[in-house]
């Protein structure tokens, strides 16, 4: 059983709680996926327009070219690479429908020296052979057939992010004001007499944090006051 591949605490979903990042993701998907899709014949001095292939007018056997498309920008975008699971293809060998796979579920294990054609795939543990699989790489650098991930090399600078929305919103919750202040202007005060005296700090405003916490449980029971 081959490890999953391992993301930072949150994962994709976590990177897009925060805006800059869902905001980036949506304008790229949303752009690509509202371009119309045409197809071309190359004979040679010219072009010749011609009726879009069956992968292209309906890649999905479950979604709409726009939901397709945007998955697959998405993912790119994200993770580095699409990867897509062929699930049909004509008389020729070629795809017909594909379905795009979370990319947090699929590992991919190169060579060392690297050769692309020893490179395996495993999808949610289970290993995937090369001809059923499509690639669409959006950062990609030599000697490595996965792109490079944005969440994972920014993986610290998203977490930070992230910590600081959960102390605004923690904060708020909290009131947005210490629970209290202890100030001492008159006496001098040693270290260890500094630690009792923040204890027992601590213990009285976590008691008053009770006793306020179920007397607001027994009003919201009796009436619809709410407590802040």
């Amino acid at each position: 059983m081959h490890p999953a591949r391992q993301y930072g605490a949150g994962g994709v979903d976590g990177a897009l709680r925060l805006q800059p990042v869902y905001s980036s993701v949506r304008i790229l998907a949303e752009g690509v996926a509202q371009l119309p899709w045409e197809q071309f014949r190359d004979t040679g001095d010219q072009q010749v327009k011609m009726p879009l292939g069956q992968l292209l007018a309906k890649p999905s056997a479950f979604g709409n070219k726009f939901d397709w498309k945007y998955q697959y920008v998405s993912s790119a975008a994200l993770d580095g690479t699409a990867f897509g699971l062929i699930t049909q293809t004509d008389g020729y060998g070629f795809p017909t429908t594909v379905e795009w796979l979370p990319p947090e579920l699929v590992a991919v294990q190169d060579s060392s020296p690297f050769n692309p054609a020893k490179t395996r795939f495993y999808y949610a543990g289970r290993e995937v052979p090369r001809d059923q699989l499509l690639l669409v790489r959006a950062f990609t650098i030599p000697g490595r057939t996965r792109g490079v991930s944005p969440i994972k090399h920014f993986q610290m600078l998203i977490e930070s992010g992230m910590d600081a929305l959960a102390y605004g919103a923690g904060w708020y919750k909290s009131g947005g004001a210490p629970p209290g202040v202890f100030k001492n202007a008159e006496y001098e005060v040693e270290e260890e007499q500094s630690n009792v005296i923040r204890r027992k700090l601590v213990a009285v405003q976590a008691g008053i944090g009770r006793i306020r916490r179920s007397w607001c449980r027994r009003m919201r029971r009796s009436s619809s006051m709410r407590c802040r």
